[in-house]
């Protein structure tokens, strides 16, 4: 990650901090997930994978908060279809770092559930695509080195010290450009990266 990135998360991060009414406090989770790559042509969720790290909360009072995180995520795509000969996989491994603000209803019917609005940065150190299940190759076009995503999420309270929740993830930036097309300045979007994830928190 650039040094800039780097600033300005820790420049964030102080002013949370500062701001904050009531404190922080830190939490460990992973979980599965489930992705695809917009526009390789491989619709379906199909390719499942695993994230986790660690997470701190700024607590801003009973409703409000700000979170980041250090996270490892796998994502990807697959497609395995013997009839019509096609077998495609491509596995990405990501360093990301989420930012995103959470928001908890005091309302008694409401209150075991939190609900999440933010965005990610992902750094990506590991690449293999495999075309035509002869073994893994570098991607070819190559990857984005970085992968910017929004984030929202959905999450169940179990009680103060363990959390559920269930996150959507979508590349804002493409992920890399696809080569070929003609017409890509007006048509081709590009690849992008869409997930689902599954975590358990554990707060501490």
């Amino acid at each position: 990650m650039s040094n800039k990135y780097a600033i300005f998360i820790f420049l964030l991060l102080v002013s949370c901090y500062t701001y904050s009414q009531k404190g922080f406090k830190g939490a460990i989770f992973a979980g599965p997930l489930t992705s695809q790559v917009d526009g390789d042509n491989h619709a379906g969720y199909s390719k499942f994978g695993i994230n986790g790290g660690i997470s701190v909360n700024f607590l801003f009072n009973d409703s409000w908060s700000f979170n980041t995180e250090i996270t490892y995520i796998s994502k990807g795509s697959v497609k395995n279809d013997a009839k019509e000969g096609i077998y495609y996989r491509l596995k990405l491994h990501y360093i990301e770092i989420p930012l995103y603000i959470t928001y908890r209803s005091n309302r008694k019917k409401l209150k075991k559930y939190s609900f999440d609005l933010g965005g990610t940065i992902g750094y990506l150190f590991k690449a293999a695509e495999d075309k035509d299940g002869y073994g893994d190759l570098d991607p070819d076009p190559e990857m984005n080195n970085f992968d910017y995503n929004a984030l929202a999420g959905v999450n169940w309270h179990i009680n103060d010290y363990w959390k559920l929740g269930v996150r959507f993830q979508y590349s804002i930036l493409p992920i890399r450009n696809v080569q070929g097309n003609p017409f890509k300045d007006v048509f081709n979007r590009g690849q992008y990266n869409n997930l689902f994830a599954l975590n358990i928190f554990r707060y501490f």
